[in-house]
């Protein structure tokens, strides 16, 4: 049986980050993608230009469209954008009962371009968290370790693991290579980590 994944997170035009780079890798692992968009990111190789949140309604139906008609085995959460997203998705997937959830957070490009709302840390923090299995984090970028500060404890009373993976290494050889470290270098890395999660289940 071929699993089924659902990502929400940002677009990426130039096919290195974001919504593309996780179905691309989802695909390339033998599963299945589906996805949600947050937000509409201008960036090419070169870094983010800048970004657009789409309004939490929209985020909520999209969502709801996928996991009302697809069974899904795992979900991959990245660029949330702000507070009201947060939310959202925190909401539409306990709704759901989603599982198998990797969070992926995506909070500052390497050149600074900042991806996150400022009050959306704490929201990240306190709803998602507690709903993933594990939390990712590349190098030199350290987005989880924010987000995951004083995080509360799961519903088992286990902190939620974090996974530090090599950014620059896993998109070595990515057309994407010198797109912000974040972006380009998480997405491919927690998608493959979350499609190896479900698979060794």
């Amino acid at each position: 049986m071929i699993a089924n994944i659902l990502t929400i997170a940002g677009t990426d035009p130039s096919g290195g980050a974001g919504i593309q780079a996780d179905i691309k890798t989802f695909s390339a692992l033998g599963t299945y993608a589906t996805s949600a968009i947050t937000a509409l990111v201008a960036q090419n190789t070169q870094g983010v230009r800048s970004y657009v949140a789409l309004e939490r309604a929209f985020v909520a139906d999209q969502i709801d469209a996928v996991l009302d008609d697809v069974r899904i085995d795992a979900v991959k959460i990245g660029m949330i954008a702000n507070a009201r997203i947060a939310e959202t998705v925190a909401d539409r997937l306990r709704h759901h009962a989603a599982r198998n959830i990797v969070l992926d957070p995506v909070m500052m490009t390497k050149s600074g371009h900042a991806l996150l709302d400022e009050d959306a840390i704490a929201a990240v923090r306190e709803l998602l968290v507690p709903l993933a299995t594990l939390i990712t984090q590349g190098r030199p970028a350290s987005s989880a370790p924010a987000i995951a500060a004083r995080m509360p404890s799961t519903k088992g009373g286990d902190k939620v693991p974090i996974l530090t993976v090599n950014a620059p290494a896993m998109r070595a050889n990515s057309p994407a290579s010198s797109t912000s470290e974040t972006m380009a270098g998480l997405a491919p890395a927690a998608s493959s980590t979350l499609a190896a999660m479900f698979m060794a289940t």
